[in-house]
């Protein structure tokens, strides 16, 4: 057995880079890089800007009208249609609402 002293581990830039966007944005925050931190956030942004697109497309492939996905958003159906309708596949017309919540 050794009597060497082991540092404790510090994050170096690179692991930095690799790590999760949220656990990111919290160690370069910890870490006081502003700049890094705005970057985390930023792609932060864009991963669930990404996922609402994708969630929105479901929920019109499901027959959802605007204004439930709207509602769901926190926003009104125009609001919804208005930010989605480009960005997703047309559904069937969003004949159904919402399966409800249990």
């Amino acid at each position: 057995m050794s009597d060497a002293h082991v540092e404790p581990f510090r994050p170096t830039e690179l692991y930095v880079k690799w790590l999760h966007p949220l656990e990111r944005l919290a160690r370069v925050v910890l870490l006081g890089r502003v700049d890094e931190a705005l970057a985390a956030a930023v792609e932060m942004q864009v991963q669930l800007e990404d996922q609402l697109v994708r969630l929105v497309g479901e929920a019109r492939a499901q027959g959802w009208q605007w204004k439930h996905i709207g509602d769901a958003l926190g926003v009104t159906s125009a609001g919804a249609h208005s930010r989605y309708a480009a960005l997703v596949p047309q559904g069937d017309g969003g004949r159904a609402a919402p399966p409800q919540q249990r």
